[in-house]
């Protein structure tokens, strides 16, 4: 889903969600809904995932609400995200 500093995954959720919150906000949205909250596309400088420019106030709050994070992006086509990814998700 989009956030107002970019994608969250919204995983099992029956109700939408208004696009355009605070990613803390969104996540605190799908967990009422006994949702998973998974951050997408992390360090992609090509999409709108967490870790890019714009994230870097609202991913510290947002990370004790995550349930996991994407580690493999297929369309990563360049640069070192993927890794950096996995590495976040181990101290996230």
């Amino acid at each position: 889903m989009r956030t107002t500093t970019g994608d969250l995954i919204a995983l099992f959720v029956e109700r939408p969600i208004a696009p355009g919150m605070a990613p803390y906000e969104a996540a605190q949205a799908i967990h009422e809904q006994g949702g998973l909250v998974g951050l997408a596309h992390p360090f992609d400088r090509f999409r709108s995932g967490g870790g890019r420019k714009g994230w870097e106030d609202e991913l510290e709050r947002v990370v004790p609400a995550l349930d996991y994070v994407e580690i493999w992006n297929g369309r990563l086509m360049v640069g070192d995200g993927n890794r950096r990814a996995a590495e976040f998700a181990k101290i996230a």
